[in-house]
Formats: C-alpha cells, sequence, structure tokens
C-alpha cells in the first residue's frame, strides 16, 4: 500500500518494525503515557513480540511484583503485557493496534522492546506464547492468573516444560471459562500431561491458567514452574485430557499431584 506525503513523496507503508520504550535499552522511571500505533494495509492483521521486557530491582511488594508494563489493543485483543507473560506472541483481528506504556510516580522503571509484522490472510498463522511463574527460573514471591481470549472454533494445547511444586498449598489450575476445569488442581515435582481445550458455542472463550501461591512465608526455597501454549490447526490430532475427575471434593481440599496417587 502507498502513501502520499505533504511534500508529494509517495512511500510504502511498512509492514513490519519495531517498538521500544524511551530510552531504551535504559530503565526508564516515569512518569508518562506514551500510545503508539501500528496500522498496516486494510485485509490484514498484526503479529506482536516483545523481545526483552525488563523492571528494576527493588520489588516493593508482591503489587509490584504482579504490575502490568505494557498494554497492547486491537480488535478483540487486549493483553495486559507483565513479567510473567512477555514471552507470548499477541495477534491482532484487525490492522491496528495500539500500544500504551504507563508510569505513574512511584512506579518500578521500566524498559522494553517489542518486533511486529503483518499477517496476510492466507497465512493462517497460530497464536503461540509462554507462561511462567513469576521470576521463573528464579524463585517465586506469589502466585498469578494468565488469561487468553480465544475465538469459536479455536483449540488451544497447554505442555509444561518445567513444574516444581512441592507445597501442596501452591497449585496451578487450567479453566476454560465457558467450560470449567480442564485440570485439577495441580502440584509436586513431576511435569504434567499436556491439556487442549474442548469446544464451545458462544463466540468467544477465555482460558485461565491460575497459579495460587498464598503469602511466601516462610519463603520457598525452591520451586517454579513453565507452560507453553499454542493454537491448534483443524488437521491436527488432538489428545483428550487425561485426568481423574473422580476425586474433586478431595483435590478442592489438599491439592493434587496426578502421578503421586
Amino acid at each position: 500500500m502507498l502513501e502520499g506525503s505533504s511534500s508529494g513523496i509517495v512511500t510504502e507503508q511498512p509492514t513490519s518494525g519495531a517498538l521500544t520504550s524511551p530510552n531504551y535499552p535504559e530503565l526508564y522511571p516515569g512518569p508518562i503515557e506514551l500510545d503508539q500505533y501500528i496500522e498496516v494495509p486494510e485485509g490484514n492483521t498484526i503479529w506482536i513480540r516483545f523481545t526483552d521486557l525488563q523492571c528494576d530491582n527493588h520489588t516493593g511488594g508482591q503489587f509490584y511484583d504482579r504490575e502490568n508494563i505494557v498494554t497492547v489493543t486491537g480488535g478483540h485483543i487486549w493483553e495486559n503485557v507483565n513479567l510473567m507473560n512477555w514471552h507470548s506472541e499477541f495477534l491482532s483481528n484487525t490492522n491496528k493496534v495500539e500500544v500504551r506504556f504507563r508510569r505513574i510516580e512511584g512506579s518500578r522503571a521500566a524498559s522494553w522492546r517489542l518486533e511486529w509484522g503483518m499477517v496476510r490472510p492466507e497465512e493462517n498463522r497460530k497464536r503461540s506464547g509462554v507462561f511462567t511463574s513469576l521470576h521463573f527460573p528464579e524463585l517465586y514471591t506469589t502466585g498469578f492468573t494468565h488469561k487468553i481470549l480465544i475465538a469459536q472454533g479455536t483449540r488451544v494445547r497447554f505442555h509444561f516444560t518445567s513444574f516444581n511444586l512441592q507445597d501442596d498449598r501452591h497449585w496451578v489450575k487450567i479453566a476454560q471459562g465457558s467450560v470449567g476445569n480442564l485440570t485439577p488442581k495441580l502440584w509436586g515435582t513431576r511435569v504434567p500431561k499436556d491439556v487442549t481445550t474442548k469446544p464451545w458455542s458462544s463466540a468467544y472463550s477465555t482460558l485461565y491458567v491460575e497459579f495460587f501461591a498464598p503469602s511466601i512465608f516462610p519463603p520457598v526455597t525452591e520451586g517454579g514452574w513453565r507452560l507453553e501454549w499454542n493454537e491448534i490447526g483443524e488437521d491436527e490430532e488432538i489428545e483428550e485430557n487425561e485426568y481423574n475427575e473422580g476425586e474433586e471434593e478431595e483435590e478442592e481440599e489438599r491439592g493434587y499431584d496426578p502421578y503421586q496417587k
């Protein structure tokens, strides 16, 4: 797509690029309200992938550990990007995306960089990403809930690559908003089996990866987890989830390690 300028020079609209926080890679202390925009030719969509996201070292308590740094919006996308999900790829369903960077007085200094590109309709690009416990592979300090919004007809597979929750008060659970729990509460030291979403009837469904870790006292001495997720193509073979659903009441009371029963 060609665009005209006030000087009369015709330029081609970019189809890929990068955005950063001010003075990147230096940490930016704020306060700041920065809105940046990405636009590609109509009929196409946009993928976004963060290549870096950093905060200063002071924790300031659990609230700051869970703080959102950047917000990405566009079409049905509304993604709050933080220390636990910035490795994910975000995919719009429109040709315009807004990237918001907000720092108020007293916020942690932060810096970030993202790359973006255009997705043509015939590419049928699939979303994917990574969720982790906070500070992984270092020790976590608090729990959090990750969310993914998917459209009707989309299936998602979850695959744990690392899992170590030795305290049965700390657990991970995967749920699908319009369906219910896809797993019981997961804890233990063995890597759980893959999990796939189930069909539903509404236009969209929200997926939840809930990590419950109450006040960490005394602090944990080891542990954490890492989870990859990806959209599944229509021609891919899907295995049904294999969790014991016959002991739900007990699982709710004490947590669940599927490999120690």
